[in-house]
């Protein structure tokens, strides 16, 4: 975020770090919930009861951990046909010009497939959101969920709906996550990639299927106005990437766009390293938890694999690389060394008895790409909010 700070080892660095849970509670709400907004304010490798989190928002518009509640339809509703068995999830945060934007949606018991999906926006922080259809109006300091088909709003409140056969594929914004160059991608950013202008989200199928990826000027996002996205579109692809800084390989038309080949591993967050110039991608394996360690010269690609681990042997469900919280603790030595912060959890893991997990890696770059990248260490965090 723009303001606030994040404790790492005892110092103190600017702008807050905001993430999101799913199916869990955090020690101030009254219950679990589908999803809740906490600030991450800090992580200690050497002292790892230091770390700790703070409630942001219990977000009780998006409902009790599991509950399908989506009024005034019947619960369960997924989208305007197709199963009536989802819930509502979050994947992907970020914080542009002071206002933070949230990704969520409506996830399918039993496949994990998502079907309807929207964003939604704060100006405060996290206190108050709204959907497209309160822009400009009164949002809500619960979150602001859509309502449901049924509802007045759904048209404007709901920016992606699920469409016939669906089959998960037929959801192009299953799953976005943003691409993260700076703080508030606003202050202190490197100029790369026109990311001046615009940001950067890989989208996802509802189905896990395949990735796109999308550029959405900045001027456009307050008012969540999603008419001037583009979408990457390389004809060349698999065999050449297209040069993603011409304008000639972008396109409006989502149909046109272009499968990213190259991307390991489900819900892939990407965050770019300056001294480096590299892109850093993360992303996960639902069946076994597997996570994927990955880099790339641009957004668009090519990503090369660097790594295939399991954060702690423990658990097979819920590893979510950064845990949807896009960690500033990345540092930087000199332009060949770059140190890598992800963390990872079960579904539990907020839970006031429970504990997150960081993991702790060194990046080696040379001009050949990067090198295997080295477990540094691992630690216990203690999310009780102070």
């Amino acid at each position: 975020m723009a303001t606030g700070t994040f404790m790492l080892n005892g110092i103190s660095n600017t702008g807050a770090v905001i993430g999101t849970l799913n199916d869990g509670r955090l020690s101030t709400c009254a219950g679990d919930g589908n999803i809740q907004v906490l600030r991450l304010d800090g992580i200690d490798f050497t002292n790892p009861g230091n770390g700790h989190q703070t409630r942001i928002n219990c977000m009780t518009d998006f409902g009790s951990a599991t509950s399908m509640m989506w009024p005034p339809d019947s619960p369960g509703q997924c989208a305007m046909g197709g199963a009536n068995n989802c819930s509502w999830k979050s994947h992907g945060i970020t914080s542009v010009n002071g206002n933070l934007y949230l990704f969520v949606y409506r996830q399918q018991q039993g496949t994990a497939w998502a079907r309807d999906s929207t964003l939604i926006m704060s100006p405060d922080g996290g206190v108050t959101w709204y959907n497209k259809a309160h822009i400009g109006g009164i949002g809500s300091v619960n979150g602001d969920a859509p309502s449901s088909p049924g509802g007045a709003t759904y048209p404007a409140g709901m920016l992606w709906k699920d469409a016939a056969p669906w089959d998960g594929a037929s959801q192009k914004f299953g799953f976005l996550s943003f691409a993260h160059f700076c703080q508030d991608e606003s202050i202190s950013c490197p100029s790369k990639d026109g990311n001046t202008t615009y940001t950067y989200a890989y989208i996802e199928t509802g189905d896990y299927g395949s990735y796109r990826l999308l550029r959405w000027p900045k001027t456009s996002m307050p008012t969540l106005d999603i008419s001037t996205i583009q979408y990457y579109s390389c004809a060349t692809l698999p065999t050449i990437t297209c040069d993603g800084n011409a304008n000639a390989n972008w396109t409006s038309n989502l149909a046109a766009a272009t499968i990213i080949p190259s991307i390991f591993g489900a819900m892939v967050e990407v965050i770019y390293l300056k001294d480096q110039d590299l892109y850093v991608g993360a992303g996960w394996n639902g069946g076994n938890g597997d996570y994927y360690l990955q880099h790339a010269p641009h957004p668009w690609g090519p990503f090369t694999l660097d790594l295939t681990a399991h954060p702690r042997g423990e658990s097979n469900y819920g590893i979510n690389v950064f845990t949807n919280f896009p960690l500033a603790a990345v540092r930087s030595t000199g332009s060949s060394t770059a140190s890598l912060i992800l963390a990872s959890t079960t579904s539990s893991a907020m839970y006031p008895s429970s504990s997150v997990y960081f993991d702790r890696y060194t990046l080696s770059v040379t001009g050949s790409g990067v090198k295997p990248i080295r477990l540094r260490g691992k630690v216990r965090g203690d999310p009780a909010a102070r």
